[in-house]
């Protein structure tokens, strides 16, 4: 399989059929021959211009360099389709912004119960792991667990294990009755 775009970050141009750019944008992988909500389906691979930079930092620059070079339809100043000056697309966020940005936007759940668990506080080390959020939960029984927020939200998660335990022991407990029932009264039973 080739490569039809640069590695890296690039700026890239969409190019109209004679040749003039309509649109300018900055790209990693295959960005450049997808389709864009606010511009429309991207144009074959042999209308797009592609240049490669060591940085996504210097492709952001280059893209808003093309955008005042060529100028907007909107604003009157050139041939582009672009609604902004570019520049502004996020880099790849660092781990403080990502876990902000995971703060502003998580549902608080402590001291929320559910079943048995009462929620005690965000796990942010397990959330990352996990790639969902995580929260630690104290059980009535005493005992402790990380539970992430959609299985406790969804109802999967009830205890820290205690009710499995419970409902294992009342198992055994009721099944060799249940065959001493059967026997007495001169009935097979499976289970016995």
């Amino acid at each position: 399989m080739t490569r039809i775009y640069p590695r890296g970050f690039y700026t890239y141009l969409w190019l109209r059929e004679d040749g003039t750019p309509y649109y300018v944008g900055k790209g990693h992988g295959g960005r450049a021959g997808k389709s864009h909500r606010n511009v429309g389906k991207a144009p074959s691979h042999e209308r797009i211009l592609a240049q490669s930079f060591p940085s996504e930092q210097d492709a952001l620059a280059a893209e808003q360099f093309l955008i005042s070079f060529y100028g907007r339809k909107d604003l009157g100043t050139g041939c582009l389709i672009n609604f902004s000056d570019g520049g502004e697309g996020a880099p790849n966020p660092s781990p403080q912004s990502r876990r902000r940005t995971s703060e502003r936007l998580r549902i608080d759940l402590t001291g929320r119960v559910f079943g048995r668990l009462q929620v005690r506080e965000f796990n942010y080390e397990k959330s990352v792991t996990a790639g969902r959020p995580c929260w630690d939960c104290v059980c009535s029984c005493g005992g402790k667990k990380t539970v992430s927020a959609t299985h406790l939200r969804m109802g999967d998660q009830k205890s820290c294990g205690c009710i499995k335990r419970e409902m294992a022991i009342a198992r055994n407990k009721t099944l060799p009755n249940l065959g001493k029932h059967y026997r007495k009264r001169g009935i097979s039973c499976p289970a016995a």
